[in-house]
């Protein structure tokens, strides 16, 4: 989720790739990870795993736009 916009303290357009290996066998087709809270949660309980990928791409987030 998008909590900061242009303007606002924090923004930042430059974002890091990171993937998650799901350790615990759960299936993520069925009951996926719905926040980043509740991956570094699962990741704190070795549920799964983070995996840098050392891969960044730059994501403006443009004002007055609305995605459907």
């Amino acid at each position: 989720m998008i909590t900061v916009v242009p303007g606002e303290r924090g923004y930042n357009p430059l974002w890091e790739v990171i993937a998650v290996a799901v350790l615990n066998g759960r299936d993520v087709t069925t009951n996926p990870f719905t926040s980043e809270d509740e991956i570094l949660g699962a990741a704190q309980n070795n549920e799964v795993m983070l995996v840098e990928t050392e891969f960044y791409f730059l994501c403006q987030i443009l004002p007055g736009v609305k995605l459907n």
